[in-house]
C-alpha cells in the first residue's frame, strides 16, 4: 500500500527521492526538476521551505498528507512551520476536496485538490467472485486496530453483532489480548500489522468491510476493498467510502444503529450485497490515473502561467 508521493510518482513516472539532505548538490540536483512534490508532514515542513528557497525555479507542490483535522492537534510551532512550508509553495494540494478551506485558512498558496491515483489493477489476482463467498458464514473485515483511537472498538463490536464466521482484526498493542474473552465474542483472527501481500491475501476472502473511522480523510482501505469487490460500511467523514458505496456511508458516532443494520442487510439480501459489490467497482474510475493526472497538470498549468 504505497504512500501518497510514492503513487504519485509512479502515476507521473518521476523520480522519487528520500533522504535528501541540505547541501549545495542537493539543491543543484533539484534544480534540474520542472516541479517537485513533496508530502506536508510534520516531518517534512522544514525541509519544503529550505528547497524552496534554495531551489526557486522548480513549481512546488505541498501536498497535504493526513486527516484534514490534524493541524488542530498542533502545538504553535509546528503550526507556524506548517504555515511557512505551506506559504513556500507555489501550489497546495489536498487529497480530499472539502479540506480545502482547512488550509486556506493558514496560506494564500493557491490550495487545489488533486486527489490521489489508484491502480485496480494490482489486486486483479487476489479477487473473489462474490458467488465464492459464504454469506451464512461471512468474514468481515476491520481497518482499525482497537487502540489507535479511530472507532476500532465500535467496528468490532458492529461486526460481532451479525454473528460472523470470523472477524478479521488488526493488532495494536498489548492490553487487548482478551478482548474477546471478556466481550464473549469467540471468532476474532488477530493479525499485527503486515506487509503488502499479506494484506491482501487476509483481506480478499472478507465478505464485506466495517471501517466507521472517526477521523475527516481520504481513506485508503475503502479503495482497497473496492478493488478486491468488498463493499464497506463507514463513515460519511471518509471521502472514497462516500464515492464507492454512498448507500453504505453513515455517521460513526450516531449511526451505529443504522450500521448494524446494514450489516445485517449485506448478508441476508444477496440482489443488495452485489448492488453495492458493483457499485464500489464502477466508482473506482473516479480514481484512475489518467483522470487524477490530467486534473494535477491543468492546476500547474493554470497556476504557472498566473
Amino acid at each position: 500500500m504505497a504512500d501518497c508521493i510514492e503513487t504519485w510518482a509512479l502515476a507521473l513516472d518521476a523520480d522519487l527521492l528520500s533522504g535528501i539532505s541540505g547541501n549545495q548538490d542537493t539543491w543543484d540536483s533539484l534544480n534540474g526538476y520542472d516541479v517537485i512534490m513533496i508530502n506536508q508532514n510534520t516531518t517534512m515542513y522544514d525541509l519544503t521551505f529550505n528547497i524552496k528557497m534554495n531551489c526557486p525555479s522548480p513549481f512546488l507542490i505541498g501536498v497535504a498528507d493526513g486527516c484534514a483535522g490534524d493541524m488542530a492537534k498542533f502545538n504553535s510551532q509546528t503550526l507556524y512551520s506548517m504555515a511557512e512550508a505551506a506559504g513556500a509553495c507555489d501550489m497546495y494540494g489536498t487529497l480530499i476536496d472539502w479540506s480545502i478551506p482547512n488550509y486556506e485558512l493558514i496560506t494564500t498558496t493557491p490550495v487545489r485538490f488533486i486527489g490521489l491515483p489508484f491502480y485496480p489493477a494490482f489486486f486483479s489476482p487476489h479477487k473473489i467472485a462474490p458467488s465464492k463467498k459464504d454469506s451464512s458464514q461471512p468474514i468481515i473485515g476491520l481497518q482499525n486496530s482497537l487502540c489507535n483511537m479511530r472507532n476500532g472498538l465500535i467496528s468490532l463490536l458492529v461486526a460481532s453483532s451479525v454473528k460472523p464466521g470470523k472477524i478479521l482484526l488488526p493488532w495494536g498493542s498489548t492490553g487487548w489480548e482478551d478482548v474477546g474473552g471478556r466481550l464473549r465474542i469467540d471468532n476474532i483472527e488477530f493479525f499485527p500489522y503486515s506487509d503488502w501481500p499479506e494484506f491482501i491475501q487476509r483481506y480478499c476472502q472478507a465478505y464485506f468491510c466495517i471501517h466507521l473511522d472517526t477521523s475527516y480523510t481520504l481513506g485508503r482501505f475503502p479503495l482497497d476493498m473496492a478493488a478486491l469487490g468488498i463493499p464497506v460500511i463507514g463513515s460519511n467523514r471518509n471521502q472514497t467510502n462516500k464515492i464507492l458505496w454512498p448507500d453504505l456511508s453513515i455517521d460513526p458516532v450516531k449511526d451505529i444503529l443504522m450500521a448494524k443494520k446494514l450489516a445485517t442487510r449485506l448478508i441476508a439480501d444477496k440482489d443488495f450485497y452485489l448492488s453495492q459489490v458493483r457499485s464500489g467497482g464502477l466508482a473506482l474510475a473516479e480514481f484512475s490515473p489518467d483522470i487524477v493526472k490530467n486534473r494535477l497538470l491543468k492546476h500547474i498549468e493554470e497556476l504557472s502561467n498566473k
